[in-house]
């Protein structure tokens, strides 16, 4: 179908070799990102790469990497991550990436336990970015490897962030870990709508009432 429509060029094709070849990595078509490569001349390999490992399609993972092995592709490591593909992020690192890190707040992100605790195997320190990364999915299971077993302890931080998403249970969480920071998840809030943690702030000794009346008028939440 592809070298049909190329034949037709008043058809209005624009799309390059390179666009092409990233859009057949995302779909995991193995034998036409072959073909872009081989016979179009498509050279942004590390591109779809990255795509490819963001959906998880270890085929073309690896064909890419065999076209260009001599590039270490750290961005693919975070996509993995972000998507939850455990063996392409294990290829990765085999292959030399070591955004750890930066892979670890992708995971925990996407609520990916196993591959949170991964990168903490691989020396990744960001347990409290991790934290408040989980806290924004609302993957509690994450909240709590991150805290119990990973050593995380930025609850104020992770308040503020569960307080931004409306993560209330979480936000109970925090507080109950310590966390004193309920005037700032009171403002943020009452900037996205919700009444109860407002409220529950408020219980808790919030008093910065002006701002978060003002965050609220600003997100247009009258009750």
């Amino acid at each position: 179908t592809i070298e049909a429509l190329a034949r037709h060029m008043s058809w209005g094709l624009v799309a390059t070799p390179d666009e092409l070849i990233c859009w057949a990595a995302a779909g995991g078509h193995e034998v036409m990102v072959q073909h872009l490569h081989d016979i179009w001349g498509a050279k942004d390999i590390t591109r779809a790469m990255t795509i490819a490992a963001r959906h998880g399609h270890e085929a073309v993972v690896r064909q890419c990497h065999a076209w260009d092995a001599r590039r270490i592709n750290h961005r693919a490591m975070v996509q993995a991550a972000a998507g939850g593909h455990d063996v392409i992020m294990r290829l990765c690192y085999v292959w030399g990436a070591r955004t750890v890190g930066e892979a670890m707040v992708a995971a925990a992100r996407g609520g990916h336990e196993n591959l949170v605790r991964l990168c903490y195997t691989w020396g990744s320190q960001q347990v409290d970015q991790a934290m408040a990364a989980a806290t924004e999915g609302g993957h509690e299971a994450v909240v709590r490897m991150c805290y119990s077993e990973l050593g995380a302890r930025d609850v104020n931080r992770a308040m503020t962030t569960a307080a931004w998403y409306g993560r209330e249970a979480l936000v109970e969480l925090y507080y109950d870990w310590g966390a004193n920071n309920v005037d700032r998840a009171m403002v943020e809030a009452a900037a996205h709508g919700s009444e109860t943690l407002v409220r529950r702030c408020h219980a808790w000794g919030a008093r910065k009432i002006d701002q978060a009346m003002v965050a609220a008028a600003a997100g247009g939440h009258r009750a």
